[in-house]
């Protein structure tokens, strides 16, 4: 487990109860709020899991403002609401003047069920990719929980949007809808 992570760990918060349908937006969360894989919420008669709304996934900056020499400042990205999510790459973008990655660390949410998940990160100027599969994953991991969390120093001030895209999919590589929530932050 990275060490970012690891040394997160004994504080770690866990959600209390389901989510709702419509998710909120994000409220900054601290490095001891990262919240880790959940466990499916069964559905009606303790079956499939219970449709929670559209899969999203979503950043969470430690606040509205990231002090220039301040930091390093942890982003965690979670997602929310999916249902056997096999694979999911994705696209970090950021304007390199504001923002510079510092180190990118793997969330629990993939590995759920003991699970092996491979994960793969290239890290540029102003852009990260990130992909996560499950290999010869018959069931996908479903529920919410953190895919991974960014570490950033602020390196020049501005309004800086962290913009996702991406795509995931299912058991056999089905494509699946998943949401992808930008967040902002201002630079000073």
């Amino acid at each position: 487990m990275p060490a970012v992570l690891q040394a997160l760990r004994p504080q770690v918060r866990r959600l209390q109860a389901p989510l709702p349908a419509q998710v909120p937006a994000p409220q900054p969360v601290q490095p001891t709020q990262l919240i880790p894989s959940q466990p499916p919420v069964a559905g009606p008669g303790g079956g499939q899991p219970a449709s929670l709304g559209p899969a999203q996934i979503i950043l969470s900056p430690p606040g509205a403002t990231m002090r220039v020499g301040g930091g390093p400042y942890l982003v965690p990205i979670s997602v929310v609401n999916v249902s056997r999510l096999s694979t999911v790459s994705f696209t970090l973008a950021f304007d390199p003047a504001m923002l510079h990655v510092r180190a990118v660390n793997e969330g629990s949410f993939m590995r759920a069920g003991g699970t092996e998940a491979v994960f793969t990160q290239q890290v540029s100027p102003g852009r990260v990719d990130v992909t996560i599969t499950r290999p010869s994953d018959e069931t996908g991991a479903s529920g919410s929980g953190l895919l991974g969390a960014f570490l950033f120093d602020a390196v020049g001030p501005g309004t800086a949007t962290l913009s996702l895209s991406g795509f995931g999919a299912g058991p056999g590589g089905m494509p699946m809808g998943i949401q992808f929530r930008p967040a902002t932050v201002m630079v000073q």
